[in-house]
Formats: C-alpha cells, structure tokens, sequence
C-alpha cells in the first residue's frame, strides 16, 4: 500500500513500491488514450462545422430553382431543385426539427466552434500534464530497477511527486 510521506508546499509525496508504480503508469497511459480519442472526437466534430459552414456560405449563392446535385455518401448523388435558400431544416436533440435562417446557423457553428476549441484546448492542457507526470514515474521506475541491482538498496520503495 502506499504510504504518505510528508506534505510540501501543497504537494503530497507518496512513497510507492514497484508493483504500485507500474500500476500508476499504466493507469495514465490509459487516461492519455481517453485523452487522445476525446482529442479525436472533437477535431472530427471541428471538420463537420467547418465543411458545414462551407457549405451553407454556397447555398447562399444558389439561386431559387437552380439545379444541383446532393452529395449523400459514398459516391452517391442526387439531382436536385433549390426551393429555398433562406430557411433550412436543422436537426435538433431529440430529432426534432426547426426551420432557422442560415445567419442564424452561422452563429450557432461560431459558438459551437468556440466550445469545441475550448475543450480541445483543456485537453491539450490535461494530456500535457498526464505525459509530465508518466515522465516522472518512468524515472522512478528507472531507479527502483538501478535500486534492484544495486545491493545496498534492495529494491526499497522510491519517492513519486
């Protein structure tokens, strides 16, 4: 079991043997991946604003009865006829959908987009420090093995901050 050591300045430090140690660094290697697909997540949801709002600054342009073809996945098209350029569907939670000016939706994509930066930001922020800390127990892991070889100090529990 770990043991507390002494309190520093606001920081505790934590004595733990080996086995504790490895177990810590493999608990923030897997926090780092969570970290990682959460990063992903977000950068993926950043591209659909972006080539939403790419998109809907298009439509503006289009004219009322112009012909156009949809693109719905995977190679497909579909012909099509612009009825309106001034209103479109959005979906909200819940599948409910509303008719919204696409100045409007612009607006929603800007907020969006701010929320989605702020949290990569902080993400960005959290991975950072979780790789300082797997740095830190690498080296203690790194001593209790030089400890382990080293007779006079056989294999006793290293410090970790």
């Amino acid at each position: 079991m770990a043991k507390e050591e002494k309190e520093n300045k606001g920081q505790k430090t934590v004595r733990l043997n080996k086995n504790q140690t490895i177990s810590l660094y493999q608990q923030k290697e897997s926090e780092l991946k969570k970290i990682s697909d959460r990063l992903r997540e977000v950068e993926h949801i950043l591209n659909d604003i972006n080539k939403a709002e790419r998109t809907m600054k298009e439509i503006e342009n289009i004219k009322t009865k112009e012909k156009i073809m949809i693109n719905i996945g995977a190679g497909v098209f579909i012909p099509c006829e612009v009825e309106n350029t001034k209103d479109v569907n959005v979906v909200l939670p819940g599948n409910i959908i509303v008719k919204k000016g696409i100045s409007k939706i612009m607006e929603d994509f800007k907020k969006r987009k701010q929320d989605l930066e702020d949290a990569r930001n902080k993400l960005i922020q959290t991975y950072q420090q979780n790789i300082k800390t797997l740095e830190s127990i690498q080296n203690a892991l790194q001593k209790m093995n030089a400890a382990q070889s080293n007779p006079q100090n056989n294999g006793a529990p290293t410090n970790v901050n």
